[in-house]
């Protein structure tokens, strides 16, 4: 006789066992995954770090068999003898809605691996299982949060937090619609992967616009979210077949930045401005020198350091992508200005820093609490910035704008896209089209009218 060909090598069944007591609830159980090897004829069950109740572990699988039913060495395993309802059932699963989408998680996860192509053996199938980080989205969200703290990321980190905070707030606003407050006290820490599909998507989007968010700001969130689920098929915790972005798929659509920067007139108010005020004076002048640094930002100048000072120019890596491979330094050569304000705003001679934005002892370079430090900063100073644009009575302009201006005004100047490029020490040229606007410019425009029909005269 020829043996038994099968579809797959095993046979995969969640499993409780309430033989050791579980001290925060004497009543509850693990739920362990039962592997049966259907080539080999053995069984190996895998621990998942899930325990319930033997009445909520037949709600949420549908398994009575194998439920001990007390906890004492003479009652054998045997099915459980009472019967649960279906509205038992369904309340339970109601109830235990967190505990239902880890275990779909886990089953999903495990089944994926039951593949002779993936793992033919238990002993295989178990260290895949157990290598796997995580199948579970916000465990995904909090790893990939703590790679870019450790590299000295803070701020991207920062958004990476504000995203995660942003789909557990609607998935508790989806589960908690028309349901009692008791739901106020459910931790939605898990999330499956399984459950972000594009009906999800597509919901999550029609949630953050009844919140006020934009078309950019809705992309730039589902873009970090794409990038938490890539992280997931890259480290085996959920199947390419799931993924649901892209072709025919859901598509993630950003409007491009329309914001003017300031045209001539207006710029040439603002560099005309002055105050007798301290606080406005030293953010206007911090202002000035980001635009004279090629747009670098707040944090970045609070954080250069004396030795990236040198004979001609100021040569430094950008804090938030310094420990990068491959990453350019930026190079601005010094100027009069540049000179002045190192001269006004420098630092004493004990502190590395080149200027005296903050107090070296106390702020040390890549902690978080300087990172932190930096960004009350750079706020205080947009404070001053909007109070002395509604003073001249212009747009609105903050220190990251700097940036923007002094990239549109470098392409008006002559510069061109790959010289910016290549100065910002940008890995590609997306990057820098970000930065540059068209001069919205109604006096370049009335000018360069005027300049060609006078041609007409």
């Amino acid at each position: 006789m020829n043996p038994k060909v099968y579809v797959s090598p095993f046979s995969i069944n969640w499993f409780f066992d309430n033989r050791n007591l579980i001290e925060s609830d004497p009543e509850c159980g693990n739920i362990l995954l039962s592997i049966w090897d259907r080539t080999k004829k053995q069984r190996k069950t895998i621990g998942v770090g899930l325990h319930c109740t033997a009445e909520v572990f037949e709600a949420c699988t549908g398994i009575k068999k194998l439920v001990k039913a007390e906890i004492r060495s003479d009652i054998k395993w045997r099915d459980r003898t009472e019967v649960l309802s279906v509205r038992a059932k369904e309340r339970l699963k109601a109830d235990n809605d967190i505990l239902l989408r880890k275990l779909n998680g886990a089953m999903d996860k495990a089944q994926s691996l039951n593949n002779f192509e993936v793992c033919s053996t238990i002993t295989h199938f178990k260290k895949l299982f157990n290598e796997s980080v995580s199948y579970y989205v916000f465990e995904m969200f909090d790893k990939k949060i703590q790679e870019l703290k450790s590299n000295g990321q803070w701020k991207t980190a920062e958004l990476y937090g504000t995203v995660k905070k942003s789909v557990h707030n609607f998935r508790f606003d989806k589960i908690a619609t028309g349901t009692t407050k008791r739901l106020l006290e459910v931790d939605l820490q898990d999330i499956s992967f399984a459950e972000i599909d594009i009906e999800f998507l597509k919901e999550y989007e029609k949630w953050l616009l009844s919140k006020g968010s934009t078309k950019n700001g809705i992309g730039i969130y589902m873009t970090h979210l794409r990038t938490i689920y890539r992280m997931g098929i890259t480290k085996g915790v959920v199947r390419e077949s799931f993924y649901p972005f892209g072709k025919s798929k859901y598509k993630i659509t950003k409007v491009k930045n329309t914001k003017e920067v300031l045209d001539t007139y207006d710029w040439s108010l603002l560099m005309k401005y002055d105050t007798l005020s301290p606080a406005r004076k030293k953010a206007f002048e911090i202002f000035k020198l980001s635009y004279a640094l090629n747009g670098a930002n707040t944090f970045d100048i609070c954080t250069l350091l004396k030795t990236d000072l040198k004979k001609d120019r100021i040569q430094f890596f950008r804090k938030k992508t310094e420990r990068k491979d491959g990453n350019a330094q930026r190079v601005i050569h010094r100027t009069d200005f540049i000179d002045l304000m190192i001269t006004k705003y420098g630092s004493e001679s004990g502190s590395p820093y080149l200027f005296d934005l903050l107090d070296h002892k106390k702020y040390k370079l890549f902690a978080e609490d300087t990172r932190l430090q930096c960004d009350a900063i750079n706020n205080r100073y947009n404070k001053q910035l909007k109070k002395i644009t509604k003073e001249i009575g212009i747009q609105s302009i903050s220190m990251m704008w700097a940036r923007h201006q002094r990239a549109t005004n470098l392409i008006d100047a002559g510069a061109t896209k790959e010289d910016i490029n290549t100065m910002w020490g940008h890995d590609d040229m997306k990057t820098t089209d970000a930065y540059i606007h068209s001069m919205p410019n109604a006096q370049k425009i009335k000018n360069t009218t005027e300049k060609l029909d006078n041609e007409l005269l």
